[in-house]
C-alpha cells in the first residue's frame, strides 16, 4: 500500500471518456483507492504496472492489441502480488469467466454507473484487505522464522522504513516450557497491528514511524485501543497487567531481534499483583539472586524431621515475605525451584516418576496473584511429601478416591471445583485429574454433574411436588435452564416431565394402597 495508506489502482480502458469517468469515480467517491496510473491497452499496462507495482489492476475486456483476459494472465505470471477487477457487458459472460480463473477479484458489469462501482470495491475492499493481514502476517512468520525475504514483497507491505514495538502483558509470564511464539492472528485498527502472543493473555503492538511525533501517536493508539476493551467487563482474572514499549523504532527486518529483546525485557520485570508501564532500556537491571542455601535452612530442618506442615507455613511465610518485597516473578520461580531441588534430595526416593520441574512449571501458568500461586503451591509440595517420603498413605488407591466421592455427594450444593477438590485434599490438579479418570473414567466436572443430576432425579422421586429451579439449587446448580439442558440430555426427560411422571406414580401407589 502507497498513498498515504490507501490502495493503488491503475486503470486500463481502451475508451477515454470511460477511463476518466471511471478514475473519477474511484478517487472522488471510492474511500481507501486512488488511481496512480491509466493504459489504453493491455501491452502499455503491464509496461504502467511493472514500474509503478499498484495494489489492483481495473481492467476492461474488449480492447486492441492485447484484451484484458490476455493481460490477466500476463499479470497472474508476472505480478502475483497485484490484484485485479475486470469491466465487461452482458454478452462478455464467458470472457469474464475467463478473468475470474485468472485470479480477479470481482467484475463491474456495463454501463458503469457510480453505484455499481462503489459496490464492488466494497466487497474488493474486504478481500484486499484480507489478504494483506494474511500477507504481512505470513512475512512477520516469516521474519521471526529468519526465512530469506524479497526486499521488495517486504517492502511492499511494510512500506515505512521504521516501526515501533510494545507488548501487553496480562497476569503472570508463560511457563518456561511454553514461553513460544506464534503468529496466530493480526489485526488492524488504523495503523496499528496488533498480533497475538506467546499465549491468550498476551498482545503485541506494531506501529509505523510516519513523522517526529510517532512515538506519542502509537502510545495514543494503544491506549484507546485498551479503553475500548476496559468498557467491557473485565474479569476478575485479571488484577493486573505489565506494558513494556520501545521508545526508539527498528527497522522492519530486525522484527525478530526487536521481539525477543522485548519479551526478555518484560519477563524480567513482571511482579505479581502488580500492574507496570515500562520502557525498554539496553541495561536491564541486574537481577537479585534466588533464595540462597543459609535461607533454606529452617525448611530443610522442617524436611528431615517429616514436619510437613511447618515446611508449608513457612513456604506460605516466604510467599508473603516475597509479595511485600515486590520480588518479580522469575526470582519467585527461582527461589521455588531450589526449594524444590532441597525437598527432592533429602526425598527417600532416587527416581521420580513425575517431572516436578515440569510440574512446577504449570504452577504459574496464567496465574494472577499470590492468593492462586498459594493455592497451587501447597498440594504441589503436599504430592511430593505424601508420594516421595513415603511416611503418607498412598492416595492412588480406591479408598482415598472414595473420600473424594463422599467429600463431593455431601458438598454438591456447594461451590465445588477441581482446585477446590486440590486444596481440601492437599493434592495437585494433575494428580486430582487422573484419580478422576482412573476411578470414575470421567473429568472432575463430568462426575460432579453426575452426582448433581443423580441427586436431583432422588430428590424428585422423594417429593415431587418440588418445582424445577428448586431442585436445581438444591443440587448446585445456579441456571435451571442449563441444569433443565443436562437433566434431559442424562434422563431422556426433562425435569418437568420426570416431576409429573413421578406425581403420576405416586398418586397410583396411594390409589391402589389404600383400596
Amino acid at each position: 500500500m502507497k498513498a498515504e495508506g490507501k490502495y493503488t489502482v491503475v486503470v486500463v480502458e481502451d475508451e477515454k471518456i470511460a477511463r476518466d469517468h471511471l478514475c473519477a469515480i474511484i478517487n472522488t467517491r471510492i474511500e481507501g483507492f486512488f488511481v496512480v496510473g491509466t493504459a489504453e491497452d493491455g501491452v502499455i499496462a503491464l509496461e504502467v504496472i511493472e514500474k509503478i507495482q499498484p495494489d489492483l489492476v481495473v481492467t476492461d475486456i474488449h480492447m486492441p492489441v492485447m484484451n484484458g483476459v490476455q493481460l490477466l494472465s500476463h499479470i497472474q505470471e508476472r505480478f502475483p502480488l497485484v490484484s485485479s477487477v475486470v469491466v465487461s457487458g452482458y454478452q462478455d459472460f464467458d470472457s469474464v469467466k475467463g478473468a475470474l480463473t485468472n485470479g480477479s477479484l470481482d467484475y463491474i458489469l456495463k454501463p458503469l454507473s457510480p453505484v455499481k462501482i462503489v459496490k464492488a470495491f466494497s466487497s474488493v475492499r474486504e478481500k484486499l484487505d484480507q489478504s494483506r493481514k494474511e500477507h504481512q502476517k505470513n512475512l512477520l512468520f516469516r521474519l521471526y522464522k529468519n526465512e530469506k525475504i524479497d526486499e521488495a514483497e517486504l517492502m511492499r507491505f511494510f512500506p515505512n522504513q521504521r516501526y515501533y514495538l510494545g507488548i501487553e502483558r496480562c497476569n503472570s509470564i508463560p511457563g518456561r516450557f511454553f514461553r513460544t511464539f506464534s503468529i496466530h492472528t493480526i489485526t488492524f485498527i488504523k495503523d496499528l497491528l496488533i498480533i497475538s502472543g506467546r499465549d491468550d493473555l498476551e498482545r503485541l503492538f506494531l506501529y509505523p514511524e510516519k513523522g517526529e511525533h510517532s512515538c506519542c501517536e502509537f502510545k495514543h493508539a494503544v491506549r484507546e485501543e485498551r479503553c475500548k476493551i476496559s468498557k467491557e467487563p473485565i474479569s476478575a482474572t485479571v488484577p493486573f497487567q505489565t506494558h513494556a514499549w520501545m521508545e526508539h523504532p527498528f527497522p522492519i527486518q530486525e522484527f525478530k531481534e526487536s521481539v525477543k529483546t522485548l519479551f526478555t525485557f518484560l519477563d524480567s520485570q513482571v511482579i505479581l499483583e502488580h500492574s507496570q508501564q515500562l520502557e525498554y532500556s539496553k541495561e536491564i537491571p541486574e537481577q537479585q539472586p534466588p533464595i540462597q542455601e543459609g535461607e533454606l535452612q529452617q525448611l530443610k530442618l522442617f524436611l528431615q524431621e517429616n514436619r510437613f506442615e511447618d515446611f508449608q507455613n513457612e513456604l506460605s511465610r516466604l510467599l508473603a515475605q516475597w509479595k511485600e518485597n515486590q520480588q518479580t516473578q522469575l526470582w519467585v520461580e527461582g527461589s521455588l525451584q531450589q526449594i524444590l531441588h532441597l525437598t527432592l534430595k533429602l526425598s527417600k526416593r532416587e527416581h521420580f516418576e513425575e517431572n516436578y520441574e515440569f510440574t512446577l512449571d504449570e504452577v504459574f501458568s496464567e496465574i494472577a496473584t499470590y492468593s492462586q500461586l498459594q493455592q497451587r503451591i501447597r498440594p504441589f509440595f503436599q504430592k511430593i511429601f505424601t508420594e516421595d517420603f513415603g511416611t503418607f498413605p498412598k492416595i492412588d488407591s480406591p479408598e482415598f478416591f472414595l473420600k473424594v466421592r463422599e467429600y463431593i455427594s455431601k458438598h454438591c450444593s456447594e461451590r465445588i471445583t477441581l482446585p477446590d477438590l486440590c486444596t481440601v485434599f492437599g493434592i495437585s490438579q494433575t494428580y486430582m485429574s487422573k484419580l478422576f479418570r482412573k476411578y470414575s473414567g470421567k473429568s472432575c466436572n463430568e462426575y460432579v454433574k453426575t452426582v448433581r443430576l443423580e441427586q436431583a432425579k432422588l430428590l424428585i422421586i422423594k417429593g415431587p411436588d418440588l418445582q424445577v429451579k428448586d431442585v436445581a439449587s438444591i443440587v448446585g446448580f445456579k441456571d435451571q435452564f442449563y441444569f433443565s439442558r443436562l437433566f434431559h440430555h442424562e434422563v431422556g426427560l426433562t425435569p418437568s416431565r420426570f416431576i409429573q411422571e413421578c406425581k403420576q406414580s405416586k398418586n397410583k401407589h396411594d390409589t391402589t394402597g389404600h383400596n
